[in-house]
């Protein structure tokens, strides 16, 4: 898990890092045409073509944010090694939702974890979600809850 972290972590460091080179040619530019403005006569400047100003984009949208998107169970299993232990599927869909992933329906959502080709979920019971990575122990805590309330 942490190799996965690691790994989005440095994807995002080499946006970043693209984005500096870009911003910094696009200043370098800037202060050459201010240099150059302020010593030239009217001829010189009107020879030079006016610089585009750049329209800077930090939307949701940009290349990072779209290179990070997770799919909805590999959120769910962020979220779950956050919070550090097992939680009902309403409580992580609002968590998902929180984290833009508005789309995702209860039904999905609890479709999908038992589906999941990397069987990293086990429901509890009373719709309560684990990781399979965790101890027997915390498991069967919220196993012995979800029980003590269906027969209570």
């Amino acid at each position: 898990m942490n190799e996965q972290k690691i790994n989005n972590y440095l994807g995002v460091l080499a946006d970043l890092k693209s984005e500096r080179k870009e911003l910094d040619s696009l200043i370098l530019k800037f202060e050459q045409r201010i240099i150059l403005l302020k010593g030239a006569t009217s001829d010189k400047a009107i020879l030079q073509p006016d610089l585009v100003l750049p329209t800077l984009n930090r939307s949701k949208t940009n290349k990072r944010t779209k290179r990070k998107k997770l799919g909805v169970t590999d959120t769910a299993v962020e979220i779950l090694e956050e919070i550090g232990y097992p939680m009902h599927a309403k409580l992580i869909l609002e968590d998902l939702h929180k984290r833009g992933r508005t789309q995702t329906t209860i039904k999905s959502l609890t479709g999908s974890m038992p589906q999941d080709v990397k069987k990293r979920f086990e429901n509890l019971g009373k719709n309560i979600w684990a990781l399979t990575a965790w101890s027997e122990d915390t498991k069967a805590r919220y196993r012995d809850n979800a029980t003590q309330t269906n027969e209570g």
